[in-house]
């Protein structure tokens, strides 16, 4: 997501873990919640994570997100 606020160039599946499997998976960590006070100054922050799936969904037939809502 940092690279996608800087916009800045990232190799296709970057940070994304593939499994044999066929499920590949993108972990967060603790800097993640760190990256929402990044947001508070970025333009057109609601679509930043639209616009990295946007980058990568022609390789998957399904996306799913997982969130934890306060």
């Amino acid at each position: 997501m940092e690279k996608v606020i800087n916009d800045e160039e990232m190799e296709p599946g970057y940070g994304i873990l593939k499994h044999e499997e066929g499920i590949d998976l993108m972990p967060g960590n603790i800097e993640l919640s760190g990256l929402e006070v990044s947001l508070v100054n970025v333009m057109s922050r609601e679509i930043m994570m639209r616009s990295y799936v946007d980058s990568v969904k022609e390789r998957y037939d399904y996306i799913l997100i997982d969130c934890l809502c306060g």
